[in-house]
């Protein structure tokens, strides 16, 4: 996917996964290169559009295994 134009794709309330098919949570908020993840019983958090590998109308697929850290 083209990296420059992810950013203008991702829209508050598309559902986020990972690469593995965990379900991460709702688009929040977009805000420049990243955005910010609605998580269900915790607490919110960004991510980059760098690690976004696709994108359709109402989902973000991420890069990341739901086994990786979100430090």
């Amino acid at each position: 996917m083209d990296r420059s134009t992810i950013a203008t794709q991702i829209a508050p309330g598309q559902e986020i996964f990972t690469h593995d098919g965990q379900r991460l949570g709702t688009v929040k908020e977009v805000d420049g290169d990243r955005f910010k993840v609605d998580a269900s019983m915790q607490p919110d958090y960004w991510l980059e559009c760098n690690d976004v590998t696709a994108c359709e109308a109402d989902t973000v697929r991420m890069g990341l295994a739901s086994t990786d850290s979100r430090d």
